[in-house]
């Protein structure tokens, strides 16, 4: 079965089954936890799977061999589990991958069998400063909420809202501060990486408890002897095996905006209500190129927590087949280039494994270029 960086998830999800709550597979991003948390309802966040093209033949018969490494992943989740853990399946809009996923999923849950319950929430394009689009969102706000009460153990409060937003929020605060340890050399930046995705198959007050607890040995130490600091930024983080080749090389991780890690982090919205917390979380969200209005201020974003953290240049981590990623990989590249921050392209697809002494021979070269 796929993996969460190296881990089986199906013993997270029969877990997560086992405590007594719907569980709701989410998907893409950044959907909406904290209202699914507050009625009673377990959220997966389906990101950060693993798994080669051999681990896919379910999403292969479903889903073309050119959709992105994370559309094809979750698609085999969500075939080989088949509604045994997953009560229901929550999709927000992003790229046309994830735009179609529910129907084809849909339709291949189906032919097994079994009928799973979907939910979908819609996020406008355009900024939602505008007050008709802000009042159009509040109303796809509350018709989520109407349609979750069909399978929610309890229906919506506001009390128990602000209550999960709370948690959620303080999670939000203990990855920034998790994060900033690692910039300074107190936890090493896989360690970092695994906590972030583990969290999304853990109830969030498990993973807070144990945020905790690594916080509490974080130290700060200098990075090591002629160590070059970068930034790691892309909507997914590299596998293992190769961010060991980037230490090996001399590459020391200062930072990231990689999306499950910063971008996820980064901010958290004032206590509101439902529409409010939600109008607040996506339109004020820290730069994503799958949060359209958000995308173009993430140049300046991602150059100001390079500065902060005293980086010298910046590793694009590319999703093989991201429309998204690739419409701004060459802005970006010349953009920090004319900062004189030094960049580099990886690209990444369900093979990584297959292709480590390529991306390793670029990682050191690169490497060896900036010491000079």
């Amino acid at each position: 079965m796929q993996a969460i960086w190296g881990g089986d998830i199906a013993p997270a999800l029969k877990r997560l089954k086992g405590m007594g709550r719907p569980v709701a597979g989410c998907f893409p991003l950044y959907p909406p936890q904290e209202l699914l948390h507050s009625m009673g309802i377990s959220p997966v966040l389906m990101w950060g799977l693993g798994g080669g093209s051999s681990e896919l033949v379910l999403a292969d018969k479903r889903v073309q061999n050119f959709v992105c490494a994370v559309g094809r992943r979750l698609s085999q989740l969500v075939l080989w589990d088949s509604g045994q853990n997953l009560d229901a399946l929550f999709a927000c809009n992003a790229c046309d991958t994830v735009r179609n996923l529910p129907e084809i999923l849909e339709a291949g849950v189906g032919e097994q069998g079994t009928k799973m319950r979907w939910f979908s929430l819609h996020v406008p394009a355009i900024p939602m400063q505008e007050p008709t689009i802000k009042a159009y969102f509040a109303n796809n706000i509350k018709q989520c909420i109407r349609e979750l009460e069909a399978l929610a153990p309890r229906p919506y409060s506001a009390d128990n809202f602000l209550q999960s937003a709370a948690l959620y929020n303080e999670w939000r605060s203990l990855g920034r501060q998790l994060d900033i340890a690692s910039g300074k050399g107190g936890l090493p930046f896989e360690r970092l990486v695994r906590f972030a995705l583990e969290a999304a198959f853990t109830p969030v007050e498990e993973s807070l408890a144990a945020g905790k607890a690594l916080l509490k040995d974080c130290a700060p130490k200098p990075a090591p002897k002629n160590a070059v600091p970068v930034i790691l930024s892309g909507i997914m983080p590299p596998p293992p095996a190769f961010l060991k080749v980037m230490e090996e090389s001399g590459l020391f991780v200062c930072g990231n905006d990689l999306a499950p890690l910063w971008r996820t982090w980064a901010r958290s919205p004032q206590p509101a209500d439902a529409p409010e917390f939600y109008a607040d979380f996506y339109s004020n969200h820290f730069p994503c190129s799958t949060l359209l209005p958000t995308a173009d201020a993430r140049p300046e974003a991602l150059l100001g927590l390079a500065r902060e953290r005293g980086a010298r240049a910046i590793v694009f981590i590319g999703e093989k087949f991201c429309e998204y990623e690739y419409f701004e990989f060459p802005y970006l590249e010349k953009f920090f280039q004319g900062q004189g921050l030094a960049t580099l392209l990886l690209e990444f697809g369900v093979d990584d494994l297959a292709n480590v002494a390529q991306h390793a021979t670029r990682i050191e070269a690169f490497a060896e270029s900036l010491a000079q």
